[in-house]
């Protein structure tokens, strides 16, 4: 994957990654993915990813997937309630529900 090399590219020695994660529309399977949206990419293979970019590894992961890990790491200032319940307090804090909204490829 070209753009993950062009990222790299210009990234010091002494801070250079030995792992990647990338979020990816399509289905992931067997750290592959065929790309949803982008149907003339080829195949995505973490594996040979991380051989071209001398990495350990490089993880494919859904992009949706991505996204619940993400909000996970967000501090109550970074969100907004949706709602205004007037019990909703008792679900706000770090193991209140989070929700990823999104298009989908299923939208259209």
């Amino acid at each position: 994957m070209g753009i993950v090399q062009d990222f790299l590219k210009d990234v010091a020695k002494a801070n250079y990654p030995t792992v990647g994660v990338l979020g990816i529309a399509g289905p992931v399977k067997g750290n592959t993915c065929e790309s949803t949206n982008v149907t003339h990419w080829p195949l995505q293979d973490g594996d040979e990813i991380a051989k071209e970019c001398k990495l350990k590894s490089f993880i494919l992961l859904n992009d949706f997937v991505a996204a619940g890990y993400g909000v996970r790491r967000l501090k109550p200032s970074d969100s907004v309630p949706v709602g205004t319940s007037a019990n909703a307090k008792q679900y706000e804090g770090p193991n209140s529900v989070k929700v990823i909204i999104g298009p989908g490829t299923g939208l259209g």
